[in-house]
């Protein structure tokens, strides 16, 4: 079953983006930090869209999106910012239902179109989005910098332009 999350889901959903950073590349560029995971699902939960799989009266996997405007067109846009399903439920349906409640969610805020990422260490998830009617557009790479704070999960407050106040 596909359901909205609410403030009861946050401690799965904090420990399902572990599992995520965990067995991904993300986890060796960002460090798990628990408290601004709460923060994030709570402020997505309550404003954007988080959506949530339960077996068996269990969550299994989750998906987490906001609206987005693309900055050169102003065209807004539904934005996956983690999607995830614990590895014994994903020979179910869980993810594609997880996918398609998202993209019902983004069509129904008036959005234009879905963009969701496919980590580097994941090949076969482009031919799921092939299938789904997604289109690769471009692939992001990520260098480290040698901020400490980064580097130590520390939050910098910064600017848009990520230098730290108040300096672009």
């Amino acid at each position: 079953m596909i359901r909205p999350a609410t403030a009861d889901d946050t401690p799965q959903i904090i420990e399902m983006v572990g599992h995520f950073l965990a067995s991904t590349r993300y986890g060796r560029l960002f460090a798990f930090v628990p408290e601004m995971i709460e923060a994030l699902a709570n402020r997505v939960i309550e404003a954007e869209c988080v959506l949530v799989a339960e077996s068996a009266g269990v969550v299994v996997g989750m998906l987490a999106g906001v609206g987005a405007v693309d900055p050169y067109s102003g065209q807004r846009f539904g934005d996956e910012v983690v999607w995830w399903v614990e590895p014994d439920a994903r020979r179910g349906r869980s993810g594609p239902q997880l996918l398609a409640a998202f993209e019902a969610w983004a069509s129904h805020q008036g959005l234009g179109f879905v963009r969701v990422s496919q980590p580097s260490d994941a090949p076969g998830v482009g031919e799921f989005y092939a299938r789904r009617g997604y289109e690769p557009v471009e692939t992001a790479w990520v260098k480290k910098t040698n901020n400490e704070a980064m580097s130590e999960g520390r939050v910098v407050e910064s600017n848009a332009c990520g230098q730290p106040r108040p300096h672009c």
